[in-house]
């Protein structure tokens, strides 16, 4: 069980790592005398949505995690 958990964060990481490097690249792409538009904008927003819902469950797997340690030390 304790693999699965530290496979399923190792994976949750990697697509947060996934999402961070396409918003760079998009940043990147962007000249700098150009303002940011509405496509730009929709595509980092969906994104950040992704990675806030990708942290909410690491945060939910750690809890896991952290709740099985306790009750196979007890």
């Amino acid at each position: 069980m304790q693999i699965f958990l530290i496979a399923a964060q190792i994976t949750v990481l990697l697509v947060i790592g996934l999402l961070l490097w396409q918003i760079w690249r998009k940043f990147k792409s962007i000249p700098e005398d150009e303002v940011i538009g509405e496509d730009r904008a929709k595509y980092m927003t969906q994104r950040l949505t992704w990675i806030a819902i990708c942290s909410g469950f690491m945060a939910v797997l750690q809890i896991i995690s952290v709740v099985l340690r306790v009750l196979e030390i007890i």
